[in-house]
């Protein structure tokens, strides 16, 4: 199960990196904040400032619970 769950996020991790590339979109990737109106920095080895035109945020996901698994 965790093998096809790591596949389907890799495929879908795939599929957002050429929709940026198809659309000349910029993708950076690390932990970012909105540091002022317009302006997004994102942390890693090297902070990285930008003030892009648009803003994308893509926060994650969260794991959906098995119909027999019930949380106490």
């Amino acid at each position: 199960m965790m093998a096809h769950k790591t596949n389907v996020v890799k495929a879908n991790a795939a599929g957002i990196e050429y929709l940026f590339r198809k659309n000349k979109g910029r993708l950076i990737k690390g932990k970012g904040r909105i540091a002022a109106a317009g302006q997004v920095v994102v942390e890693g080895r090297m902070d990285h400032k930008t003030t892009p035109p648009n803003i994308m945020i893509a926060t994650g996901s969260e794991s959906m619970p098995l119909p027999w698994h019930h949380r106490r």
